[in-house]
């Protein structure tokens, strides 16, 4: 979650080292942050692509579970976005409370294990949301093997889920 990097203590001012610290940890925050939104956003896509493919293989008529599936998954989503914005509000005032602190407080302890704490739920939760979401893709693309315009279009869909997870 953070990387940490090391810098020879001796060499530079504790200015210095606290403003890179700081720089470093705001910077690791904003990143898991568009992380998780970006995970969100994929399993979205997915959801939508997948019905894109079904309501083709039906002749454009759409399946009575289309709905359904953009509702739980929106749902879902928002859920992992509040989520994610509770992570990088954490970490950003973890970031400004604890950075100019050489050394690791008790107090502190408590703010980090709730980070990880989080931090793991959003991943837990992203990936649980995944396997239905792979099912549901090997589910098209099986359907979609005797249908013309999509055969060539098909291995797309279940060779980009791979690669996202």
């Amino acid at each position: 979650m953070l990387a940490w990097l090391d810098f020879p203590t001796s060499s530079a001012p504790d200015s210095t080292l606290t403003a890179i610290n700081g720089a470093r940890a705001h910077l690791s925050a904003v990143g898991s942050f568009f992380e998780d939104v970006t995970d969100i956003l994929l399993l979205i896509t997915f959801v939508e692509l997948s019905n894109g493919f079904l309501l083709c293989i039906n002749d454009g008529q759409p399946t009575p579970k289309r709905k359904l599936a953009r509702f739980v998954i929106l749902g879902y989503g928002f859920v992992l976005l509040v989520l994610a914005i509770a992570e990088f509000g954490l970490l950003t005032s973890y970031t400004v409370t604890y950075v100019d602190q050489s050394t690791p407080r008790l107090f502190g302890a408590q703010a980090v294990l709730t980070i990880n704490r989080i931090y793991v739920t959003v991943r837990i939760l992203a990936w649980i949301a995944s396997v239905p979401i792979l099912a549901a893709a090997a589910y098209v693309v099986h359907k979609a093997k005797h249908h013309e315009t999509l055969r060539g279009v098909r291995p797309l869909l279940h060779i980009s889920f791979h690669f996202s997870c």
